[in-house]
């Protein structure tokens, strides 16, 4: 199309325009993950027993007994690691009343009567001790967090929106909406309150991110694609580093989730007036004054000279004069996706952000590997995000798209085996080595994945692509919180699934994602069909294209 033709002018100096397109998408990807991230503290749960009457408490204080009553009142058993622990969720069934409980003997136990003693520093609160999810109401902590995944799967959706009525208003609205319910979470009053905040938050969790990155993919010159997506990525590894100094700071868990809505909110303001709309967008959907003036302002501020209005001379940018396409709904686009030979691909696509999304939560929201302490493990998650992004660029820029991917599940699914055996202490150096291998590596993934989804599919679909493929990964991400409740039980368990489910999507995305490397977005479903540019078993050769594989499209060299 001509459109990427005048990027190459306009766009390959990469300019004051698409400078601040690219701090813009830094900006609005920082929040995601202060936002997504509060469960780590807000759900941190500290050890804890069955409460006992006050009436005892008191007397056995004043006696300097009160270890003697726990001793008397709470049975002790095994954990699941084999440590002989202090029951947390059964009590002795004994009569309380004044000192009488010092005779009293039972082997009898019941529920925790009197509520729960958590053992928590002082001045911290969290939403687990407050809406007390422990014991017989522990189901509600995987069913809280899968609540924003379940959210994020039905906001997912909406992202198709910014096919219909454009990127701009989208990433805004979703802006708008992700602050104002995570500020509901902060002030709900009981459980049921909270859960669904977490709901309609997630409603609009990532929509924006999404959204960013589509339009950064769209009004950048194919040698910049790579480049500029990336730095929503890195914000998302630098909201973990703010997540752990916030959390750090404000250890009441509702105070914590007012300050991450306030810092949320200082960084999405500037894209409120910053943010453009998408030209290629308004190009294809017919506003073509519209997109003509965006691509002046383009010029413009990148200092080029080029003669927009020439182009306007030729058919494919005579807007008023064509019929105006129509972007697809979710519907429309899964009948594009799903019933051409666009089939294969796109499921092994869905099926890699299904993976991705698993994975990535799980490890994120409950891994322990690399230290001790819950705010290092979240800053050193974060950090491990760098690194791996980098390698991603580069694998991505030099190998191609489908062959990072597989390399990159290659290693997670690697780690996820490897770590369940690191338990010595001796050996935990090794295993934060390999758990920040793990964690940077399915970082990555998501990465390359929005790549997969971006270049394999139509202009008008592109955005509803996206979100199917969005949703995928939430589906994979409200599994997240149920697997770590498996692993209470069962500590090896997740991690082999985890192993072996990122494996089998790494080989899938080699025998049926094309390469996408140096080609121009495709604007057309024959477009993207005629991309057959797949490694299958050789995944060492160098796939160059040919005229009759992209129909006539001149690759761009990177």
């Amino acid at each position: 199309m001509k459109i990427d033709e005048v990027f190459e002018h306009i766009g390959s100096n990469f300019g004051w325009y698409h400078r601040v397109l690219y701090v813009i998408v830094f900006l609005g990807g920082i929040p995601n993950a202060l936002m997504l991230l509060h469960f780590v503290f807000s759900h941190y749960e500290a050890d804890f027993h069955c409460e006992l009457p006050s009436t005892a408490i008191n007397v056995s204080l004043q006696a300097g007994m009160y270890e003697e009553l726990l001793n008397h009142s709470i049975p002790m058993e095994k954990s699941p690691s084999g440590d002989l622990t202090r029951s947390q969720c059964r009590m002795y069934d004994l009569d309380y009343s004044s000192v009488s409980w010092v005779n009293s003997t039972t082997n009898k136990t019941v529920g925790c009567q009197f509520g729960y003693r958590f053992y928590l520093e002082e001045g911290q609160t969290t939403a687990i001790a407050d809406f007390e999810m422990v014991c017989d109401r522990s189901w509600m902590v995987p069913v809280s967090v899968a609540a924003v995944q379940a959210g994020m799967a039905l906001g997912s959706f909406t992202g198709s929106l910014g096919d219909r009525v454009g990127r701009r208003p989208v990433f805004i609205g979703a802006s708008v909406t992700q602050v104002l319910f995570t500020m509901f979470a902060a002030v709900s009053w009981e459980y049921y309150s909270y859960a669904i905040a977490n709901f309609l938050a997630g409603c609009a969790q990532l929509v924006n991110f999404v959204i960013a990155f589509v339009l950064a993919s769209e009004v950048i010159a194919v040698r910049w694609r790579n480049f500029i997506a990336i730095s929503s990525f890195f914000a998302f590894g630098l909201g973990y580093i703010i997540d752990a100094g916030l959390g750090y700071f404000f250890r009441n868990w509702r105070h914590f989730l007012w300050a991450i809505s306030a810092t949320s909110a200082l960084f999405y303001l500037p894209t409120f007036w910053l943010l453009p709309e998408s030209a290629r967008w308004l190009m294809i959907k017919g506003r073509t004054r519209e997109g003509i003036a965006e691509l002046k302002k383009m010029a413009k501020q990148n200092k080029c000279e080029f003669n927009i209005d020439e182009f306007t001379k030729t058919k494919m940018f005579e807007g008023e004069e064509e019929e105006e396409e129509k972007p697809s709904s979710v519907k429309e686009t899964l009948k594009i996706l799903l019933f051409t030979k666009l089939r294969m691909r796109c499921l092994s696509v869905f099926f890699v952000w299904f993976v991705t999304g698993l994975s990535y939560y799980a490890i994120s929201l409950y891994s322990t590997s690399f230290s001790d302490n819950r705010f290092m493990n979240l800053c050193l998650a974060g950090v491990s995000e760098f690194p791996a992004l980098l390698a991603a660029y580069y694998a991505v820029r030099f190998s191609g798209r489908p062959r990072a991917a597989f390399l990159l599940m290659f290693l997670c699914g690697s780690s996820c085996f490897i770590l369940p055996f690191l338990t010595a202490e001796e050996l935990s150096i090794i295993r934060t080595i390999v758990a920040m291998i793990g964690k940077g590596a399915i970082s990555a993934i998501f990465y390359v994945a929005y790549f997969l989804s971006a270049e394999t599919t139509p202009t008008l679909q592109r955005s509803s692509s996206i979100s199917v493929a969005s949703f995928c990964a939430r589906i994979g991400g409200f599994g997240a919180p149920f697997l770590a409740y498996i692993g209470k039980t069962s500590p090896l368990l997740p991690n082999l699934l985890m192993g072996g489910v990122v494996m089998s999507a790494g080989f899938l995305c080699i025998f049926f994602v094309p390469e996408t490397r140096g080609v121009p977005l495709p604007d057309s479903t024959e477009e993207a069909i005629a991309n057959k540019r797949i490694y299958r078993l050789n995944v060492c050769r160098d796939l160059s294209m040919k005229s009759e594989d992209m129909l006539g499209k001149k690759p761009i060299q990177l």
